[in-house]
């Protein structure tokens, strides 16, 4: 995923183009795919380590410019499909997440083609679907949704008056409780790190 990230902003950069200046007011629609990858380790229970995979699905995004350089964004996704193995004793059950993400934006043009911008905000994420396998097969398997804080930082990169090629990485602070049965199990910690590519379109 990083690899493609990386060369489609290269690819923007040779053929991209002069874009308008953002101006307060201005509506912005993104389409584009996102990675969800957990760090290595997610938490200990049953006396052994948790290990979360990762998933790539499509994802929205919809933001207004508050101010030409202040912005607020909605961020939407298809749920993300994640195996959940115990460390020794194979895969244990599986989940689906929903998030969703509103952040506050500080965008800052560095030439006609290249804004970074970074994000602060706050998400929400739905479980579902959870199930017991292997050594769980058949027993109830829960996570609880969760609140948590979100950082980002990007770069958009110009492919025409109003459209741009956007790279970006999110980061959540996300720990649901993990509970077996009605039971709890301890914390699941997931804080992955989420790396998107998409393309913007400013109306």
């Amino acid at each position: 995923m990083m690899k493609m990230v990386m060369m489609a902003a290269l690819a923007a950069l040779i053929l991209g183009g002069q874009a308008d200046a953002r101006q307060a007011g201005d509506w912005f629609v993104g389409l584009g795919l996102a990675r969800v990858e957990p760090p290595a380790e997610n938490g200990t229970v049953i006396g052994a380590t948790l290990d979360i995979d990762a998933d790539t699905r499509p994802f929205v995004t919809i933001g207004h410019a508050l101010t030409d350089r202040l912005g607020a964004e909605l961020m939407l996704s298809a749920p993300f499909r994640h195996q959940i193995e115990l460390q020794g004793r194979g895969t244990i059950g599986s989940f689906r997440q929903s998030p969703a993400i509103l952040s506050l934006q500080y965008h800052h043009p560095v030439s006609d083609r290249l804004t970074p911008f970074a994000g602060i905000g706050l998400a929400h994420v739905q479980f579902s679907r959870a199930q017991g396998t292997g050594l769980l097969q058949g027993a109830a398997l829960d996570l609880s949704d969760e609140w948590g804080l979100a950082l980002q930082a990007g770069l958009d990169v110009a492919v025409g008056p109003r459209g741009a090629i956007r790279t970006e990485i999110r980061w959540l602070d996300l720990q649901p409780d993990l509970r077996l049965n009605g039971a709890g199990l301890g914390e699941a910690r997931i804080d992955p790190v989420a790396m998107g590519l998409s393309y913007v379109l400013r109306f």
